[in-house]
């Protein structure tokens, strides 16, 4: 069954300008590798961050991805079969690359196109989502385009900071992940003066009240109305 998605990148301090441009490039990048990766969700991409961390809710993420079924048109038929009926070796080359049987072909007119063309039916049972989580997420991370990236420690990875944690959860289970030298888990972090320690997630609906209460907002709109409500009232 559908489950939420929570995906959490903790570092040291990140640029008040660089974090801005994260968050708005986030959901378009965590769109485009989940439709990459034929994983559907009715609904969009919420993006939460503050100096510290960087994070992506996503909801109602399909628990695997549909059965793939297509048609693939290939070479004329003249040039995929012998005047025998086997196969060349462009027809044979056709059902190698797409992976299918050279039995599975057949000959078919295609709109459009004059005389008779090879076609491939191909079905492709889908995945399960927690198993594509891993790959998908290191890929986001590693995607987001800083104008300025570093490297620490004996590691490869590239990030504008140094990354300390990262929690990944689907439902209530951690996706198996590990990038930075970092293994992905269920503890984020509170405040650093005020609550600097680990803070356990449950699922991606306890985010943000667990950070809350760990001194943390971590939604940047809601941070930004209760700067101003503060401002506010030492005008009065």
């Amino acid at each position: 069954m559908p489950a939420d998605l929570l995906f959490e990148i903790g570092c040291e301090e990140i640029p008040a300008k660089m974090l801005a441009r994260a968050l708005v490039e986030l959901p378009g990048l965590v769109e485009s590798r989940l439709a990459a990766a034929r994983i559907t969700h009715p609904a969009g991409v919420r993006v939460l961050g503050t100096p510290r961390r960087l994070a992506v809710i996503v909801k109602q993420l399909a628990d695997r991805q549909p059965d793939l079924h297509d048609e693939i048109v290939g070479p004329p038929a003249s040039a995929a079969f012998a005047a025998d009926g086997s196969l060349t070796r462009a027809g044979q080359g056709f059902a190698a690359k797409n992976g299918v049987e050279p039995s599975a072909l057949v000959k078919r007119e295609v709109a459009g196109k004059k005389g008779l063309y090879v076609v491939a039916t191909r079905s492709v049972v889908g995945l399960a989502t927690r198993g594509l989580l891993s790959e998908l997420l290191t890929d986001v991370a590693r995607s987001i385009a800083w104008p300025k990236s570093q490297r620490w420690g004996w590691g490869e990875a590239a990030f504008v900071r140094p990354v300390q944690w990262l929690v990944a959860l689907l439902g209530g289970e951690v996706v198996p992940l590990r990038w930075a030298g970092i293994t992905g888990g269920r503890h984020s972090r509170g405040h650093r003066f005020l609550a600097n320690r680990p803070i356990e997630i449950a699922s991606a609906d306890d985010y943000v009240d667990a950070l809350r209460a760990a001194h943390v907002v971590v939604d940047p709109l809601v941070r930004r109305d209760l700067v101003s409500a503060e401002l506010v009232r030492l005008e009065r």
